[in-house]
């Protein structure tokens, strides 16, 4: 069972705790420094005529049309120039059918964005971003997982302290003291999200010519 800390600690360490509460309330907190931040963009959106409801639901496609071209590996001044293309045939298709017969030309904003970046040839960022953050926690939950079984079979043989290696993960080096102290060495722990990170994003496409995207349309019904 793991009960150390993941690194080596001084004697007699000073326990930390926090409670639900404090929690709950940071968690609130950014909800509502988020929300917040909705609002005030929502209320700067414009798009003349259209009421708050239907500002919001252009607001939320409007987000979620630039997130998916950034995961799709636009760049950040092509993906600005696009959502304010939207925004603009949006507005103008918005006041003469209406918001939601707007919206339901376009389809899919991943579906749209998809398309305009269809043959295109950049690194995705956004992805391989998102693939470091899932890689980081993974690998260190492996290797505390190792660590504890390499602690446990350490204590089991009655050893006072110990520096060793598992066959599951070469290059990296376990070490463990009597009374608590154990620690990590291992270049995997930041190699392997890395690794995560060249695949998804492929960095290497910046080397590839990029061609040009469609303008994005509006059609009202």
């Amino acid at each position: 069972m793991y009960t150390g800390a993941l690194f080596s600690q001084a004697a007699d360490p000073r326990p930390v705790t926090v409670s639900f509460g404090v929690i709950l309330a940071v968690f609130a907190g950014l909800v509502l420094a988020a929300l917040a931040v909705a609002v005030v963009r929502v209320s700067r959106l414009s798009m003349p005529g259209q009421s708050l409801g239907s500002r919001l639901r252009a607001y939320a496609y409007l987000e979620r049309f630039g997130a998916a071209l950034d995961f799709l590996g636009s760049g950040d001044r092509e993906r600005r120039a696009r959502v304010r293309e939207l925004k603009a045939n949006l507005a103008d298709s918005a006041g003469a059918s209406g918001m939601s017969a707007a919206l339901r030309s376009l389809g899919s904003p991943r579906a749209l964005a998809a398309s305009l970046m269809e043959g295109r040839v950049r690194p995705t960022w956004a992805r391989g971003l998102v693939a470091f953050a899932l890689a980081l926690p993974v690998t260190v939950f492996a290797h505390v997982v190792l660590l504890d079984v390499w602690v446990s079979a350490a204590e089991a043989a009655g050893a006072g302290s110990a520096v060793g290696s598992s066959a599951m993960v070469p290059w990296a080096t376990f070490s463990y003291k009597r009374g608590g102290d154990f620690g990590i060495s291992s270049v995997w722990l930041l190699l392997l999200p890395v690794i995560a990170f060249l695949v998804w994003s492929r960095p290497w496409r910046v080397l590839a010519g990029s061609g040009s995207s469609p303008s994005v349309a509006v059609s009202g019904t």
